[in-house]
This record gives C-alpha cells, sequence and structure tokens, in this order.
C-alpha cells in the first residue's frame, strides 16, 4: 500500500533516540489540538448566542487571561472581573463604564493603535514589571475599526498559542458584534430630515432654522462648517455607515451626521471643531487613514439656510482628498488649486503664468539646475530662507547662489507682493495640472 501526503523528518544528531522524537512530534500534535479545541470553544460560545458578556467570559477561561473590549470612544463594551483590578474604571450616570483617564493617556502617547496598523492586527505591549505586559488588538468590520481588545498577562507569561488564537478571537468579535444590538442604526442613528432638508433647500429662512435648532436643542454656535466623509470609491459604503458612525463617536455626536447621497455628511459647530481642526487633529487624520475614508471640510459659515452652498464645498475638498490621497482637506486651503480648475476650464493654463516662469522652464530643461522648485520654497519662505533651504534640502549659500541666478536670467526683483505673488501663483498652476518644465520648454 503506497502512502501519501507525509512528512519526512532528517535528524542529523545521532544522539536523539527515536522515542524522544516522538515526545516531540507528541507535543506539537497535541499543541495542535488544544488550539483546534479552543478555537472550536469560541466558535460554541457565538453560536449560542448569549452575548458579548458570556463570550468574553468564555475567552477568559480559554487564554487564562483577564481582558477586556472597549469602542473607540473608550466605552466598554465587556470586561472579566479581574481585569478591574489591572486598569481604572470609571461609570457616567447613565451606568456606562469608560476606560479612565490614565490609562486612556497610556494608549494615546505610547502610540498603540498606530504600532497595532503598522503591526497588522495584534501587537504585545511589554510594561516595566515581568509578565505584566497587554496583548492588543483592533477588531473590525467591513475594514472598520470598531473595537479595541486588551488582553492582560497580570503576572503569568503569554505563550504561543495565545498570539495564535487572538488572531482567531479578534475575526470571533467581529461577528458577535455585527449581530450585538450596541452596534444597529437605532433612533439616534436615522437620518436627521431637518440635517437632510437644509441640504436640499427645503428651508430658506433662518426663523424657520432657529425654530428647529431649538427643538433639536443644539447648542448655540458662532459659526458652522460641513464635512463630506467616503471611502473614495462608494463600494459598500452604505453597509459600513453604521461602523463609522459609532467609530466617530469619540471625535463626533452622532445627531450631527447625516448619510446623504451615498455621503456622510457632517455639521461641525463650536464644541467639536477644536477636535477636528486644531493642529492637533493627527488622531482624526490617523482614523481616516486606517479605515481608508476621506474627509473634505468647507470654509465657516453662520446661517445655516445656506447649508447646501457650504456642502459643494465640503464636497470638492472631499474629492481634492480623494485625488491627491491626502485623507483630509480643508476647502479654504485649496482655493488656488480650486482656482486652477475655474481657469483651466475656459483657458490655456501657460497663458496666466509669468513669462519669468516660461523662461525659467526652459533654462531647467538645458542644465537640470530646478530653478522652479527653488524659487517656489524661496517664495514660500519669504521671511525665513533658513526654512527653504532645509525644504529643498541644499546649503543656504546654494539657495541664494540660485536666486541670484533667477533673478540675472529673468530680470525679476522679488522686491514687491505683486511680483512675488504671480511669480509664485504661476508655480501653483503648472504643479495643480501636472504641467512640467520638460513639455514648457517645447513653447
Amino acid at each position: 500500500m503506497e502512502a501519501t501526503h507525509l512528512n519526512l523528518c532528517c535528524i542529523a544528531n545521532s544522539e536523539i533516540t527515536q522515542h524522544e522524537i516522538l515526545d516531540h512530534v507528541s507535543v506539537i500534535i497535541n499543541e495542535d489540538v488544544n488550539f483546534s479545541w479552543n478555537l472550536q470553544k469560541l466558535f460554541d460560545a457565538v453560536y449560542s448566542n448569549l452575548g458579548l458578556q458570556s463570550l468574553i467570559d468564555t475567552a477568559t477561561e480559554i487564554f487564562g487571561h483577564p481582558m477586556l473590549l472597549h469602542d473607540t470612544s473608550f466605552k466598554i463594551l465587556a470586561f472579566s472581573d479581574e481585569a478591574k483590578n489591572i486598569i481604572g474604571i470609571i461609570e457616567d450616570k447613565n451606568g456606562d463604564k469608560y476606560i479612565d483617564a490614565k490609562t486612556i493617556s497610556f494608549i494615546r502617547d505610547n502610540h498603540i493603535y498606530s504600532k497595532i496598523r503598522n503591526h497588522g492586527y495584534s501587537v504585545y505591549v511589554k510594561k516595566s514589571e515581568q509578565y505584566n505586559g497587554t496583548l492588543v488588538a483592533i477588531i473590525h468590520i467591513h475594514g472598520i475599526e470598531v473595537a479595541q481588545l486588551a488582553i492582560y498577562e497580570a503576572g503569568k507569561q503569554f505563550q504561543e498559542i495565545d498570539f495564535k488564537l487572538i488572531k482567531h478571537f479578534r475575526k470571533i468579535l467581529s461577528i458577535e458584534l455585527q449581530k450585538n444590538d450596541f452596534f444597529s442604526i437605532n433612533k439616534n442613528l436615522l437620518p436627521n430630515y431637518f440635517l437632510t432638508d437644509l441640504l436640499d433647500k427645503r428651508i430658506s429662512d433662518e426663523d424657520s432654522v432657529k425654530r428647529r435648532l431649538d427643538y433639536l436643542k443644539w447648542p448655540e454656535t458662532t459659526a458652522y462648517q460641513i464635512m463630506v466623509i467616503n471611502n473614495g470609491t462608494g463600494n459598500e459604503f452604505e453597509s459600513k455607515v453604521p461602523f463609522i458612525i459609532r467609530s466617530l463617536q469619540s471625535f463626533i455626536p452622532s445627531h450631527q451626521c447625516i448619510v446623504y447621497k451615498n455621503e456622510l455628511v457632517v455639521f461641525i459647530d463650536d464644541t467639536i471643531r477644536h477636535i477636528l481642526l486644531d493642529v492637533s487633529n493627527s488622531e482624526f487624520v490617523e482614523y481616516l487613514k486606517a479605515n481608508s475614508l476621506f474627509a473634505g471640510i468647507s470654509i465657516q459659515f453662520a446661517r445655516l439656510s445656506e447649508s447646501r452652498k457650504y456642502y459643494s464645498q465640503a464636497l470638492k475638498a472631499y474629492e481634492l482628498a480623494q485625488r491627491k490621497n491626502i485623507y483630509f482637506c480643508l476647502y479654504e486651503k485649496c482655493t488656488l488649486y480650486f482656482l486652477t480648475e475655474l481657469i483651466s476650464s475656459q483657458s490655456d493654463i501657460v497663458d496666466f503664468c509669468h513669462p519669468s516662469i516660461i523662461q525659467l522652464a526652459k533654462e531647467e530643461k538645458d542644465n537640470g539646475t530646478p530653478f522652479l522648485e527653488t524659487l517656489k520654497y524661496y517664495l514660500y519662505h519669504t521671511h525665513s530662507p533658513n526654512d527653504a533651504a532645509k525644504a529643498l534640502c541644499i546649503h543656504r549659500n546654494t539657495l541664494f547662489y540660485r536666486i541670484n541666478k533667477i533673478k540675472q536670467l529673468t530680470g525679476v526683483t522679488l522686491n514687491n507682493a505683486d511680483e512675488r505673488f504671480q511669480l509664485y501663483l504661476s508655480i501653483l498652476l503648472l504643479e495643480f495640472n501636472n504641467i512640467s518644465p520638460s513639455s514648457l520648454s517645447k513653447r
């Protein structure tokens, strides 16, 4: 009888006996059996429909370590009792439990979730005390980050099987969360018809707006902005919306979001502006990047009855973010780009360029010196040539040599704002429209 699908092991060390080999093989087989058995118990816990906490309890027994599951706003969804002795847990007036500020600061200061995203699905966070680390994983639904799982070493060293199991357990948690009512679209996530009416221009007077705002109990604010969020392709975006809204809770209240024309539209007021638009908004941008989402934001406005106009701005900013693959785009920062779109739709962009720029493009092609890039950064950092040289990765003296050469070649002085603006705008017009110096040199 022929045997197929066998593994052949060649032992070069003659000191190892057959019995020792069999012992090693037996250990490997037992580990695989144990892994399969534990994985089956986790699946059984999911299909028993006893809920998220029951699944966490079962997993705690299997892993032999305390664990805690929380959403992206650090609200605790389920945890084992021992976890209370490891991290701080606070409770609000509604009885909802949250991770305490000290733990949140540790997570953010150590960029835990960034490390997980770079690693793949989970990461081991080592602590100062031996065997006191944490195994952390991100849970996804339809590619959207919705929750984080922490398994605590708590004095008992993690084994290889723990690292193998967590890879599958995070997928099992995803299945359970999709069944869980916590992520269903409830009345707070249903489209707000008032906001839809604003975007459809069904409400045109501020008195009607004020009455509706009083009914909704929105806080008073000095200015609004509109943000459009989408995944850049539109594929399956509608199915992801409930999870996106839920995972955005740490940034945006759900009652200020609506689904409009297959996009998530957010009304930004003073209460959330600083979270999204301050210089420290890197966490929000990182969230967008991790979930393959793009966002565009309008300029500020005071009259909600004019929301349609600013929705169009946000939509254009979103489209630009998608094209440039920058995830987050402010309309006010891209007005020159939109200006070039208007110009190019009516005329030849080159006709609007300063003649000196055309001349520099020809010189650049002939001798290879990046005159246009040098001039661009010199004009941008008008009062700081050191910053311009740093951006160009050249010495300050090299920068001044090139600028003097530009003046000699073109006759520009760079002494007045009008000339500097025309030159800088010309360079941006070419960049935004992907017109290279080599193509200009043929004109």
